[in-house]
């Protein structure tokens, strides 16, 4: 078959091997493009939405945990707790092209926002909710609206409701309507 001293095995991604000759692996090897992830595009913390190397529509999200400089890994954590450490050029090839760039970082627990309206009643309108929870593992996120109900809503149907003010201006009402002047003046003009 190959002679031994010439002959490189080389691993898959997907566990698989293969014997290419010296000359067939340099033609093989590309170099890296420029625009290619390095460790300094990635930060501890940051989320990333990887596909397995075996099926291309199995999509997992992972948390970089480490970034070692001396042999250019990242530590990657799954949502489901496992741990896994890939070299940047493993980690660019499982990372999707397609994956969303405003993701989860654009929301965090506690934050205040408006939520369109949808279905026969309350289309056109938007209501005020706190964020309250936001689950990685099924891609959730769990509000509280203003008049205390809660909800969990998918994370692609919660970016299609997001609004950036609510639909109907708020107004601010004369001081006489407000109760405390009401009772601390009750004589007061209504203006």
């Amino acid at each position: 078959m190959f002679a031994a001293s010439c002959a490189r095995k080389v691993q898959y991604l997907d566990g698989g091997y293969k014997r290419f000759t010296a000359s067939e692996l340099c033609q093989l090897i590309a170099k890296r493009p420029k625009n290619s992830k390095s460790l300094q595009d990635l930060h501890i913390g940051q989320r990333l939405v990887l596909t397995s190397g075996r099926w291309s529509s199995d999509r997992f999200v992972a948390i970089v945990v480490d970034l070692r400089q001396s042999d250019d890994t990242v530590k990657l954590r799954y949502v489901d707790g496992g741990f896994r450490r890939l070299s940047v050029a493993e980690l660019e090839m499982l990372m999707l092209e397609d994956a969303d760039s405003e993701g989860w970082e654009k929301w965090r627990v506690g934050q205040y926002i408006y939520l369109a309206g949808s279905g026969k009643w309350w289309a056109g309108r938007s209501y005020g909710a706190t964020i309250v929870d936001i689950r990685e593992l099924d891609s959730t996120v769990k509000v509280q609206f203003s008049t205390g109900g809660f909800k969990r809503l998918p994370m692609e149907d919660f970016k299609q409701l997001v609004t950036e003010q609510p639909s109907v201006p708020l107004v601010a009402k004369p001081h006489a309507t407000n109760l405390f002047h009401l009772l601390a003046f009750p004589r007061a003009p209504v203006t």
